[in-house]
């Protein structure tokens, strides 16, 4: 079987690293072979998965042009899973350049790898200007967004769709969705419900704050690590099971970004919603 390769994508700060790491345990814990490539200059999205194990950044490992061996650059964590990280950019070596090392160093040295997650933030961490030559060189077979219910989150959300409507137009790339993360309240669910049904977005995950989701990252572990039987534990179970259903091709009709103007006409509608919700007015609901 050769590796899908599943590329998260996240505006900073909206949680990816952690949506990734427990995606990644589920994947692994139910016996699946996983690899996963934090793309970011801070190296911090295989951090609870390899235990405080040290990295070599790829991008140094290539700068030093050192012999190529997965070794050099990978470490082992939670239930095998094989952890790289990029590290800060070097001049001269894009991350296409880095991704064809990945590429073919699992396919050499770890053909039996299943699935490939990347941290599409980037090194960077600008992911449109990260996530274009991957769509433009086909190096990525499936996209999936993460946001909060945060309007700065979802417009990078649409702006990734946008540009995969150009760079993609025949759809080449699967949608994997919209993983809303860090939801504070139930109203945050019907934001990014919203917002997907407005582009034709499924959504795969509502993942809502939680302190478990804090602890564990005090105690350097993954969710799923660090508490196995909690509620978000099971969430992220069931997301990976959703991103690795079977899917064939043609996929389903590609997600239809908005316009400027419509977007910034859904988010005053939901400033006005969320005012309201504030205040107390009820009325009929208004989605919330």
């Amino acid at each position: 079987m050769t590796a899908k390769r599943i590329a998260l994508f996240g505006r900073p700060g909206v949680g990816t690293s952690t949506v990734i790491a427990n995606l990644g345990a589920a994947l692994a814990e139910a016996g699946h072979r996983v690899a996963v490539i934090g793309c970011s200059a801070d190296r911090r999205t295989t951090a609870s998965l390899r235990q405080e194990k040290e990295t070599l950044p790829l991008f140094e490992a290539l700068r030093q042009a050192l012999p190529a061996e997965l070794t050099q650059v990978a470490v082992t964590g939670f239930k095998g899973i094989i952890c790289v990280e990029f590290g800060k950019a070097v001049e001269d070596i894009g991350a296409s350049m880095a991704l064809a090392a990945i590429d073919k160093l699992l396919a050499s040295q770890w053909p039996q790898v299943d699935y490939v997650l990347y941290n599409a933030t980037g090194p960077d961490g600008d992911p449109i200007e990260f996530v274009a030559p991957l769509l433009h060189n086909r190096q990525i077979d499936q996209l999936v967004a993460v946001s909060t219910a945060e309007v700065d989150g979802l417009r990078a959300v649409n702006q990734l769709l946008q540009l995969l409507r150009t760079i993609d137009p025949d759809n080449r790339v699967e949608c994997g969705g919209i993983i809303g993360n860090n939801l504070p309240a139930p109203y945050a669910e019907a934001v990014i419900d919203s917002f997907a049904g407005a582009v034709a977005m499924p959504v795969t995950a509502f993942i809502p704050q939680s302190l478990v989701v804090t602890r564990s990252a005090f105690l350097g572990a993954c969710v799923i690590d660090a508490a196995p039987l909690a509620h978000h534990s099971y969430i992220y179970r069931k997301a990976a099971r959703s991103l690795i259903a079977t899917r064939s091709f043609p996929h389903t009709p590609p997600p239809e970004p908005l316009e400027e103007e419509l977007f910034v006409e859904w988010s005053l509608d939901w400033g006005e919603r969320l005012y309201d919700l504030g205040e107390g007015y009820i009325g009929a609901g208004g989605g919330i």
